[in-house]
């Protein structure tokens, strides 16, 4: 039992900082750099944002500071592993991936195919993993 425990806690803390990070990065990205990150977001050529509408500096940097302080509540989440902070950090992941991905589903003609397949794969991630982290919670 104890074994297990253990291996939960660590799935968890995992998982929450694998999307805090994620968060984090991105939001940095799009607060310090917001030109940048708007024409190349995610990097690699992809080009995810500036596809879909015209640059506007103010959204880009309200994103960025959006993804920072979501970034900071999975990774503190992560670190305390307290179990209502947890499940809270979780659902708010969940509340934002859901409509995100949707959203990113509707507008998937406007990217090339691969580029749309790849998003879809990051997104729809983004929406699982809260769940694998839900079903934890209580056994925390």
């Amino acid at each position: 039992m104890r074994r297990s425990s253990v291996r939960i806690k660590r799935r968890t803390r995992t998982v929450l900082w694998i999307l805090g990070i994620a968060q984090l990065a991105t939001g940095i990205w799009a607060f310090a750099f917001p030109a940048s990150w708007f024409r190349s977001y995610p990097g690699l050529d992809l080009d995810w944002v500036s596809e879909l509408g015209p640059y506007n500096q103010h959204l880009a940097v309200d994103v960025g500071a959006f993804f920072i302080a979501f970034g900071a509540l999975l990774l503190i989440a992560g670190y305390l592993l307290d179990r209502r902070l947890v499940g809270v950090a979780s659902v708010v992941e969940l509340a934002f991936a859901l409509p995100h991905f949707v959203y990113h589903v509707v507008q998937l003609n406007r990217l090339p195919a691969a580029s749309g397949v790849l998003q879809m794969l990051v997104l729809g991630t983004q929406v699982l993993l809260p769940f694998v982290v839900l079903r934890s919670v209580r056994r925390l």
